[in-house]
C-alpha cells in the first residue's frame, strides 16, 4: 500500500513539475515574442526580419533571452535561506555564460538584431543552452517536490537544537513496577553510552525527578517535552514492551516535527500499526527490532551509532 501511495505521489510530482516548467516556457516565450512584434512595428529599423518565423526566432538570439529568464527563475527558486546548492550554482554559471554569448552576438551585429551574424551551424547551437536550462529547471521542480518523501510530514521544524538526543520511553506506563525499573535502568545505560559517544546534551525527563511524587503536572510536562522534541536533532524511542504510554504521543509529535527518529523495539508487531513500517516511507526513521536482549541493543548502538544518529 505504501509503495502504491509513493508511486502515485511521484507521478503527481513529475506531472506537476512538467506543468510548472511549461508555464515558465510559455510565459517567457510570449513575453519575448510579443517584444519582437512590438519592436518590428514601432522600431522596424532595428529589426531586419522579413517575417517572424520559428527559424528567425532561433537565429536572432531570442532563445538566449528565454534561457536567461529560465536560469534566473531557477536561481531565485533554488536560493532558500541563502544556502549554496547545485542548482543555484549551475544557474549562476549558466547566466554568466549565456550573458557573455548574447553580448557577443549583439557585438557582432553592432547592436542591431539581424539574423546573419553567424554561420547556419552556429545559429542552431544557440538553442542548446535553452534545452539544457529547461531540463535543469524540470529536474529542480522534481527534486523540490520529492525531497520530503512522506505525504504527511509538514511540520515546522525548529532551527534550534538545544538537545542532541531526546530519550522517549514509558516512564510510568509499564506493565509492572519491575518492568518500569528495568526500562528506566536500560535507558540510563543507553544514555551513558550515547553520552560517551559524544551525543550530548541528552534530554531524559526522568532526570528531573526521583520518585513518582516528583512528576510534573501534565500541562508543564507536555509543554517541556514538546519544546525539547522541537529542539532536538535525534529522537530515540525505546519500546521493549507494548504499553499505553505518553511516549507514544511523543513519538507522534516527533514524526510530525520531522526529527531524525530511532525506534528500538523487540518486535515490530508491538508497535502501533501505522508505525511498523515507517522506515520504508521516510529515510529519517530507523527501526531497530528483533534483537536478542538488551546487551545486543547496546552492541548495535555502539557499533552503528553514526548510521542512526546525527551529530
Amino acid at each position: 500500500m505504501e509503495n502504491t501511495i509513493l508511486k502515485k505521489k511521484n507521478r503527481k510530482v513529475v506531472l506537476k513539475s512538467f506543468g510548472k516548467t511549461l508555464v515558465v516556457i510559455l510565459g517567457t516565450t510570449f513575453g519575448i515574442w510579443f517584444s519582437l512584434f512590438f519592436v518590428n512595428i514601432f522600431y522596424s529599423d532595428m529589426l531586419f526580419l522579413e517575417n517572424l518565423s520559428f527559424k528567425q526566432f532561433i537565429n536572432n538570439g531570442s532563445f538566449l533571452l528565454i534561457t536567461f529568464s529560465i536560469l534566473t527563475t531557477l536561481l531565485v527558486k533554488s536560493i532558500k535561506n541563502l544556502k549554496v546548492n547545485f542548482f543555484n550554482v549551475t544557474a549562476s554559471v549558466g547566466i554568466i555564460i549565456v550573458g557573455i554569448y548574447y553580448g557577443k552576438l549583439i557585438g557582432l551585429n553592432k547592436g542591431v538584431l539581424t539574423t546573419y551574424a553567424l554561420s547556419d551551424e552556429l545559429k542552431y547551437f544557440r538553442i542548446l543552452p535553452f534545452i539544457l536550462s529547461l531540463i535543469l529547471l524540470f529536474i529542480y521542480y522534481i527534486y523540490d517536490g520529492t525531497k520530503n518523501k512522506s505525504l504527511w510530514l509538514n511540520g515546522a521544524k525548529s532551527n534550534n537544537t538545544s538537545w542532541n538526543i531526546f530519550l522517549s520511553y514509558a516512564i510510568a506506563g509499564s506493565k509492572s513496577k519491575t518492568s518500569r525499573i528495568t526500562s528506566q535502568n536500560e535507558v540510563k545505560e543507553l544514555q551513558k553510552i550515547l553520552s560517551n559517544l559524544g551525543y550530548n546534551p541528552i534530554f531524559n525527563a526522568s532526570d528531573y525527578f526521583e520518585t513518582e511524587q516528583d512528576y510534573q503536572p501534565p500541562q508543564v510536562a507536555a509543554r517541556e517535552d514538546f519544546k525539547a522534541i522541537e529542539n532536538c536533532k535525534n529522537f530515540l524511542f525505546y519500546y521493549p514492551e507494548r504499553v499505553a504510554s505518553s511516549a507514544l504521543v511523543e513519538l507522534g509529535y516527533a514524526i510530525r516535527d520531522r526529527d531524525n527518529i530511532i525506534i528500538i523495539c523487540k518486535n515490530r508487531n508491538i508497535l502501533p500499526f501505522l508505525v511498523r513500517e515507517l522506515d520504508g516511507i521516510n529515510e529519517n526513521i530507523k527501526i531497530i527490532s528483533e534483537y536478542t536482549d538488551f546487551n545486543n541493543v547496546k552492541e548495535i548502538i555502539t557499533s552503528n551509532h553514526s548510521t542512526y544518529f546525527k551529530k
